[in-house]
């Protein structure tokens, strides 16, 4: 536009210090926060992530993901015998699942039917949670567990 003759600029859009702060901030805030999930998983985990879909072929489509979790034969009946308070007797394929340890995937809701009639139950009532446990090296699945309540501790939830 002219105006008398002249050239009449618009001035130009300055970013402030501040505005460019703002602006990349949420950005930042972002990718840390997807760095940190990343860094805070070990190997073991991150191949226990990889078991998901064998877990979930047993368990079926309508049961609610729970966590996910690597743990040693020792670790795993440790685990169970010291809520439930009592002499377990675990199956012979819990007993001794491999060195390289195993990948316990957890769930709530609708299991199928199959998943719980192969189901080892440590302790008697209604069945709401169940942990499917898979070989970590080739990702089989050695048993399933059906409890009344979640006795395992996942460590990576979601």
């Amino acid at each position: 536009m002219t105006r008398a003759g002249r050239v009449v600029r618009r001035p130009a859009c300055r970013l402030s210090p501040a505005r460019v702060v703002l602006a990349v901030l949420p950005l930042a805030v972002a990718l840390c926060g997807c760095v940190t999930v990343k860094a805070g998983l070990g190997l073991r985990d991150q191949v226990c992530f990889s078991s998901i879909p064998a877990a979930r072929a047993v368990v079926g489509t309508r049961a609610q993901f729970a966590g996910v979790r690597y743990v040693s034969p020792v670790d795993l009946l440790d685990a169970l015998r010291h809520p439930i308070e009592r002499h377990l007797v675990p199956p012979d394929v819990l007993q001794d699942f491999g060195r390289n340890g195993a990948c316990l995937v957890g769930y709530r809701g609708e299991i199928t039917k199959k998943a719980i009639a192969q189901a080892w139950r440590p302790v008697g009532g209604p069945i709401r949670f169940v942990v499917v446990v898979v070989r970590q090296n080739d990702h089989r699945v050695v048993s399933v567990i059906a409890l009344p309540k979640a006795y395992l501790r996942f460590t990576h939830l979601f």
